[in-house]
This record gives C-alpha cells, structure tokens and sequence, in this order.
C-alpha cells in the first residue's frame, strides 16, 4: 500500500490549510503589488487616481462621497471591491487597503482549493496534483491579488471553476465561469473553452435541449458580450487596432524573437535603441499603413498622433485602413506563419515577471534563495511550466477531450493575445489566460466520470 493511499481527507484538507497559510503568508509578506496603471475601470470608482503607473494608495478612504451608483458592478472585481467596500463602511472601518484586497480575493482562492480537498468522492492522486498546481500558481502569480487590476479576479475564481468541474456541479460551474468571464473583455476567448468542457464533461442531463442552450447563452456568453460591449465604450478599439498592425507585425517582421531580450518593456527599450536599423530591415512595408510606425505601439506613439490630430482623421490611425492592413498582413503567406512562430515562441520563452508593473517589498530581496530570487526564476520559465504542466495532464488523462481543451489553450492563447493587441505587453495578457492548464486535472476528472456513466 502506498503513502498516498493511507491518506485520509480530513488529513489532505489540514496539510492544505497549513500549506496555502504559508504560502499565503509568504505573498502577504513579500509578494510586490501589481499596477499597470489598467485598473482604473475598477478604483476609479472610489475617487483613486491610478491612471499611471504607482501603488495603490495605503487607506482608500471609506466615506459617503462615494455615492452607491458607483459601486454597480460593472465588472467582477469591481464587484468584490465593492462588497469589501460596503462591508467595512458598514463596519465603520475608515480604510479600504491593499492588504484588504489581497484577502479578499485570496478568501475566494482558498475557498475553491480547500472544497478541492475535501471531496472525498474524487480520486486522492487528482485532488494533489490538482492542489499543487493551484498552490504552485498562487505562490508566484499571487501578487496579482495585491492589485484592482481586473485580471486578478480571474485567477481568484479559478479552484472554484476547478472543484466545479471536477464535481460536476452545473450551477457552481456557470456562477464561476460567469465571474470570469465578466472579468474583462479579454476573457472572450475561454468561452470556447468552457462551453466544451461544460457540454462534454459538466453538464448533468438537462430535461430539455433548449434548457442547456439558455444557461450557456445567459452564463457563458452575456457576461463577455457586456464586457466587449464596455470595452467599446472606453475607446479601447484604436489602441487595439494600432498595437496589432504596427506592434505585433512590426515587431514579428523586426524578428522580435530574437533580440536578446525575454519581457515586454525590455523589448520596448531595445526597439527604441535599435528603431532606425530595425525599421530599415522590416519586410513587407507596403502592408503598413504607415512603415514609420512599424513596431511601435499605441502608448505613447499613437496616442501622441491622436492628441496632436484631435478629431481630424488620421490615415495611420483610421481604422478601416488598420483593418486592411492586418488582412493584409495575416493572409500574407511568410508574414503569416512568421507573425504565429513569433507569437508561440515568445508565450513559451518570455519572462512573466511583469517587474515594470510592481513595487517590490524591501523584505523580498534578502539573499540568492530569497523569495524574490526564487520568484524570479519561477517567471522567467513559466512559459515552460504552462507548456509542462499541459502536456503532462493529457498524457496522465489520456483522452482526446483534453488533448482538444489543452491545445486550445496552448496554441490559442498566444495567438488570440498576439490578435487583439500585438506584443504590447505581452506577458500580463497572456498570463490569465494560460493559467487555465491549471484547471486541466479538474476537467480530466469530470470528463473520466462522463466516461465511465456511459460504459456502465
């Protein structure tokens, strides 16, 4: 008998409380907090200004000047922000911190991890792997919990959509899938992804067809059509257009993948020394509304067109033109499989620290097997630990479903990110996304018992 076997689920729920307290400690002391100056949809809300790059303030004043219209949900974690907010007003607390923050969503995290354990139903070795992997993720990816950002109520609500999964229980697969997809526009893209896994490895039988296609309708589709639709009306689309003709071409046809650099702003800076002599080598030039603008990005280069223009229409910016010009460029036979090999390679051998966009804690520097050291080279390869972590569930699983859902995510992510805003930071898009191989075990264990129901 093996040492897995004799461990008991009051056993594997305690040795995993006792593990996520250190980790999460270990991210409570030392972990930096994120800000890309992005997260101003949701704190903007509660009179901070974090348009630029700076930490959130240390008491976020509770008060009656904010009125109850701005705390409406107009997105998940503006919602938790919100609920956390009316909680200590009420409370009487006069401050909202970070580290209020941080709990709050860690309490979610946790929540999912621990009803992970403490299914007795599920096969001991899935429930581990399953945990190391959420606790592998929470430990170096956990400062996006220190933040407003709105991607971090994504990895929040990831072991609840895990352990939903895994249990096959419909209503907490929907709500969890819901809060992740209500996160941001960007989150589009799992809709695929979980309405397969949903309708080949969740879903219970429903009495009638019709039935499922309005929960997948109102679940998995409104919330992502809601958040496209907002993103509309913030005037993200001319960025978005610009970065993904000008950077994302630009950069794949400057041969990106081969300056001696790992992570967007590092990047940034080399095209910026080198601009005139990447410039002069960039192929297909006539494809780009504008060859000047190769491989620069919307921030500051567009931007600083579009506020020295005003109104007037720009053809470097029209968007119609930009449209074409991506056409151009996808269908392009060597600019196409170029602009794919560019954005698979960068996913898998980029550096995810996002060091331009945290304030590091003083304490994390203290010694070559420090936390921060050691999260730093956790990072720097963490392209490969999605890759790893993805090609190891489906050889343990072994089934064509989650060769499919896996596949998606490893090829899809880079692709789709690379689509919707070229290379421009890179890294911080990718990383909510990829972070799903994580939910792969969970999958595989829903999927293994809709197999076994039909043979029996």
């Amino acid at each position: 008998m093996n040492l897995i076997s004799k461990i008991d689920a009051k056993t594997l729920v305690l040795a995993v409380v006792a593990s996520f307290i250190f980790v999460f400690a270990l991210n409570a002391i030392y972990a930096p907090m994120l800000n890309n100056g992005d997260y101003w949809r949701v704190v903007g809300a509660f009179n901070v200004d974090a348009v630029t790059w700076r930490p959130l303030p240390a008491c976020i004043a509770v008060n009656d000047s904010v009125g109850w219209s701005e705390l409406l949900p107009a997105s998940t974690m503006r919602t938790i922000l919100a609920a956390i907010f009316i909680g200590f007003r009420f409370a009487g607390e006069p401050c909202l911190t970070p580290n209020g923050i941080f709990i709050g969503l860690s309490a979610i995290y946790f929540l999912g991890v621990v009803l992970i354990a403490a299914v007795g139903t599920i096969g001991l070795g899935a429930r581990i792997g399953t945990i190391l992997g959420l606790c592998f993720a929470y430990s170096f990816v956990g400062f996006y919990m220190k933040s407003g950002y709105e991607a971090a109520s994504v990895l929040a609500f990831l072991p609840l959509f895990t352990f939903a999964a895994m249990v096959r229980s419909r209503i907490v697969y929907l709500l969890a899938s819901a809060a992740i997809l209500y996160s941001k526009a960007q989150m589009i893209f799992l809709v695929p992804f979980m309405i397969y896994a949903y309708v080949r490895c969740v879903r219970l039988p429903l009495p009638r067809k019709w039935m499922d296609a309005a929960v997948i309708l109102v679940f998995l589709v409104a919330p992502s059509a809601v958040q496209l639709y907002k993103a509309s009306q913030y005037g993200l689309t001319e960025p978005n257009a610009y970065n993904r003709v000008y950077n994302g071409f630009g950069w794949t046809l400057q041969g990106v993948a081969d300056w001696p650099v790992h992570e967007f702003r590092s990047r940034k800076g080399y095209f910026d020394e080198h601009k005139a002599e990447l410039q002069a080598r960039t192929e297909f030039k006539s494809l780009f509304p504008d060859s000047k603008l190769a491989g620069t990005s919307y921030w500051p280069t567009g931007a600083a067109i579009r506020d020295d223009a005003g109104e007037e229409d720009v053809p470097a910016l029209d968007k119609s033109r930009l449209r074409e010009s991506f056409i151009a460029l996808a269908t392009n036979g060597p600019s196409h499989l170029h602009w794919v090999r560019t954005a698979l390679e960068l996913a898998y051998t980029s550096d995810y620290s996002l060091d331009y966009t945290r304030s590091l804690s003083p304490l994390a520097k203290s010694g070559p097997l420090s936390y921060e050291s050691v999260s730093a080279a956790i990072l720097a390869n963490l392209g490969f630990v999605f890759l790893a972590f993805a090609v190891l569930t489906v050889l343990i699983a072994r089934r064509f479903d989650l060769l499919l859902l896996a596949g998606y995510i490893a090829a899809g992510a880079p692709m789709f990110t690379v689509t919707g805003d070229g290379f421009f930071e890179y890294e911080k898009h990718l990383l909510p996304v990829m972070i799903f191989v994580f939910a792969l075990p969970g999958i595989a264990v829903a999927c293994r018992s809709v197999a076994l129901g039909r043979r029996g």
